[in-house]
């Protein structure tokens, strides 16, 4: 068992992380092939935190006695920061480099005073992370599979129903969307991953932000709302940085919807029960054509396919791209001065007739 302040903190923090997760840009897809579950998970199995539960007894007494004792219009209120004296929490990512510093885990650092120390795995190596013993305090994502194995039958993650008391707001949710109580809940009547609700069938995850030092300098007036709109912008920019390709793209299909009625590539039902497929719809030929001329004439990096996360991130950093859909890793010392000039693109609209 982890020792139960670490485990309190913890249990606060994995309801952060669903905000933390939304305005860090971080991607996942929103129904894994793999049955991953994209949220948090809190893991219990590390001998430190068995050795602080061994001596802190007296603690979690003076603890429990404090809480009894509380005004109950205040009772078990988070208070910033969360700890006085600042502790590390480790977290792992798959799939994905942490390495460099991240605006929002920099700002909830802050905010806590918990460091996090972010341990990044491969994921292809999720099952021998797994079986091994040198688990973290967090993971960001976790696999069904191993909810079970190492939940239900292993004992390894924390039980989360044992902390309603402090997360009042992740059982009020489970109240408002009973569907997602029903994916979190194992067989056994534990919750050991928190869950992630996107409301509509849309890319939602996903948004085209903008270097506004590149686009004020380039000539753009406004914020593209339009795909005509966007393509002149393109045009600017690819002119000012002398001939560059201004976008670096992770996921295109956030252009779709601008093209017709459906909001995301793949199947659809009418209305009427009956499915369809966007992908034989005017709907995508139109979008794909857009692609095509942006590809074509410069203005979508022409390795965007095939280029590494790091790569595209770099270009967009380094002031050498103004459009991207992912800028969760750009300092404000990547502007030269030193302030911030990134902006965020409403969902673009078709064009008015």
């Amino acid at each position: 068992m982890m020792h139960r302040r670490v485990k309190t903190v913890i249990a606060i923090l994995c309801v952060t992380f669903m905000v933390a997760a939304m305005l860090a840009g971080c991607k996942g897809n929103a129904a894994p092939s793999d049955g991953s579950s994209t949220t948090p998970a809190a893991s219990s199995a590390t001998e430190a935190s068995k050795a602080a539960e061994a001596n802190s007894v007296a603690e979690t007494n003076s603890v429990a006695e404090t809480n009894s004792a509380a005004d109950p219009a205040t009772e078990n209120v988070p208070m910033y920061p969360l700890v006085d004296e600042p502790i590390t929490i480790t977290v792992a990512v798959f799939g994905a480099d942490m390495t460099n510093p991240r605006t929002t885990w920099q700002a909830l650092e802050e905010l806590t005073n918990v460091h996090f120390e972010f341990v990044n795995v491969e994921k292809d190596q999720r099952s021998v992370y797994y079986a091994g013993n040198e688990w973290p305090d967090l993971f960001t994502e976790i696999q069904q599979t191993a909810l079970y194995d190492y939940g239900v039958l292993g004992g390894r993650f924390v039980d989360y129903t044992q902390y309603k008391d402090i997360m009042p707001n992740l059982w009020k949710m489970y109240e408002e969307w009973p569907d997602a109580y029903k994916c979190s809940v194992q067989n056994n009547g534990a919750i050991y991953s928190v869950p992630r609700i996107e409301k509509t069938l849309t890319i939602t995850m996903s948004r085209q932000h903008y270097r506004s030092d590149i686009t004020d300098a380039a000539g753009v007036e406004k914020m593209p709302e339009t795909p005509e709109e966007l393509y002149d912008a393109l045009v600017k920019c690819r002119d000012y940085l002398g001939g560059q390709a201004p976008m670096v793209a992770y996921n295109t299909d956030i252009i779709f919807p601008a093209f017709g009625d459906s909001m995301q590539i793949g199947y659809y039902d009418d209305g009427t029960g009956k499915v369809g497929d966007n992908r034989v719809e005017q709907q995508y030929r139109d979008f794909l054509s857009y692609m095509n001329k942006l590809y074509e004439e410069g203005l979508l990096h022409q390795e965007y396919l095939t280029m590494d996360g790091n790569s595209k991130q770099a270009l967009f950093n380094e002031g050498k791209a103004a459009f991207t859909d992912n800028a969760g890793s750009i300092q404000k010392a990547d502007f030269m001065d030193g302030e911030w000039h990134i902006e965020s693109m409403k969902p673009l609209v078709k064009q008015k007739d």
